[in-house]
């Protein structure tokens, strides 16, 4: 990375970025990442559930086989348990530990989303990219949350990640690395770390039909690394629990989604309510910088239709296709819940980062905002971090802990919950 930087700044006709870009955007947004990470107690009922499946699980070395209250907690893949439990481990059995892992895989996205612009848009593009991803509210706002959905959405990323690095460099290994990161999404939420293929998919069939030269994407080796990595667990534990893959397939897979058999939000109105908001106004402040400067942007009036004749045609379609699908198959499912459309957070944040970095380039908005309102949003962003445990929540486990925790020290539960010691 560190040619991108000297590229970035022997351009003397450009607006000189941060001395070091990289180094700029890693900072900020791993202070954002890791402050207060865990000083708020668990909510319930995700965090609680997540935590305590994975402290029981780790307790009884069966984190390869969830249990939750004496039972097997079969509902997700294992992937995400161990990272809680190894977190746990090296940081004690808390909200710190439990969350911890979340703060890594926030600041692993960021990376990823940071050369994945500069695979796409070119190497200044990357820096806005980063922050764009990095410091807005919803992506950080999820870190702190303790779920599937932060770690899903850094092997997602890197997946599109490792794809453009096949396209860009031409080597087959890369397509094997798509298919490996790809089935560590599989082993972190199950059936939707399909989507993130999709976009490959399609663009692949692209590049080929304009004749260009890119790796089989559908390499025999990397299918069979993907097989090992993300299904092989499923096949044993289905070989090895009868009725265990009917109910992943038919309860977990048709009845969640199709049938709204969890009632997680399933009437027909909640994309609107649920989804467009975090949408809309999750990346504030970069989208309301993109809207206030629309006018400046030269978008193409009469090319919609033929997506051979945009700019950037096929950077374009992986971008359009990774968020415009993947939105479609989540506002269709009957099972909704705001952090699933987190992943779709990447493609977003490379497309404002393409818009900033136009409008700097073309002095439509000066550098110094840009890296100004980067720091401020670190700012805002740990302050509020900072402040939430003073709020009283009814969700937050903490103080069901407190009041419990006379008759409860010798469970562990205090401990995880945040109180004793």
């Amino acid at each position: 990375m560190q040619e991108i930087e000297e590229i970035i700044q022997e351009d003397h006709s450009w607006p000189v970025l941060p001395k070091r870009p990289l180094l700029f955007v890693m900072i900020l947004s791993t202070l954002v990442g890791f402050a207060f990470q865990g000083s708020r107690g668990l909510y319930e009922s995700t965090e609680g559930r997540y935590a305590e499946c994975a402290r029981q699980s780790m307790e009884q070395g069966t984190l390869d086989e969830p249990v939750l209250n004496g039972e097997n907690h079969w509902t997700k893949p294992p992937l995400t348990y161990y990272v809680i439990a190894a977190g746990m481990k090296v940081f004690g059995e808390n909200a710190w530990g439990a969350r911890i892992g979340q703060s890594f895989a926030f600041v692993f996205t960021v990376l990823a989303v940071y050369y994945l612009g500069a695979l796409l848009w070119g190497s200044r593009a990357a820096f806005f990219c980063g922050v764009a991803y990095g410091l807005c509210p919803f992506t950080v706002g999820s870190a702190n949350a303790l779920s599937t959905d932060t770690l899903l959405t850094m092997w997602e990323t890197l997946t599109l990640l490792c794809f453009w690095l096949a396209v860009r460099r031409g080597g087959w290994y890369y397509i094997v690395l798509t298919w490996a990161a790809f089935g560590f999404a599989f082993l972190t939420k199950g059936f939707p770390a399909l989507l993130c293929m999709i976009a490959p998919t399609i663009s692949f069939f692209y590049f080929r039909r304009r004749g260009e030269k890119v790796p089989q994407f559908f390499n025999p080796l990397g299918i069979a690394v993907f097989l090992l990595i993300g299904f092989s667990w499923y096949a044993v534990k289905g070989w090895t629990h009868p009725g265990l893959m009917h109910n992943w397939i038919f309860k977990e897979g048709i009845a969640r989604n199709v049938a709204g058999q969890y009632n997680r939000n399933s009437q027909w109105f909640k994309p609107f309510t649920m989804y467009f908001p975090s949408l809309l106004f999750g990346m504030l402040p970069w989208v309301f910088i993109i809207a206030f400067r629309w006018k400046r942007i030269p978008w193409p009036t009469d090319m919609w239709k033929r997506i051979s004749s945009w700019p950037h045609s096929a950077e374009w379609l992986f971008v359009i296709t990774a968020f415009f699908i993947p939105l479609a198959v989540f506002c269709l499912s009957t099972s909704r819940l705001p952090l699933y459309v987190l992943p779709l957070f990447a493609p977003m944040a490379l497309t404002v980062g393409k818009g900033l970095e136009w409008l700097v380039s073309e002095r439509h908005i000066s550098l110094k905002l840009i890296k100004w309102t980067s720091i401020t949003c670190m700012l805002v962003m740990v302050i509020a971090k900072g402040a939430i445990p003073y709020r009283s929540d009814p969700k937050d486990m903490l103080v069901l802990a407190q009041v419990l925790s006379p008759g409860l020290f010798d469970t562990g539960i205090p401990r995880l919950f945040g109180t004793g010691q």
